[in-house]
């Protein structure tokens, strides 16, 4: 799984739902989630670790893929899945992290 979190200026928060509504970028940050999140800190104790799974053969995809070649970890046993989508999840964050709905 991955995670993806943008920072943008808030302008409107939805007393309905844990919703905002955002105006301007102000950037963003990828982190994987899940199996590839335990990996990552089993490879930051300075061991090898290894993956094995299915991933999505979309933009989401290859953004995992690349996390987990820049840490290090081994995917021999990785296999994208054709015509199929990453699981990830989108959060909106104001820039200030502050957010009134007052």
């Amino acid at each position: 799984m991955l995670d993806e979190f943008i920072w943008g200026r808030v302008s409107r928060i939805s007393p309905e739902a844990t919703s905002s509504s955002s105006r301007g970028y102000f950037g963003s940050r990828t982190t994987p989630e899940g199996a590839a999140n335990v990996a990552r800190n089993v490879r930051e104790c300075g061991t090898q670790a290894y993956v094995m799974g299915l991933i999505g053969d979309d933009i989401a995809g290859t953004k995992l893929r690349k996390i987990l070649e820049e840490t290090g970890i081994r995917q021999e046993t990785v296999r994208s899945l054709r015509h199929s989508k990453q699981l990830s999840k989108h959060e909106s964050l104001p820039a200030n992290n502050r957010l009134s709905a007052g």
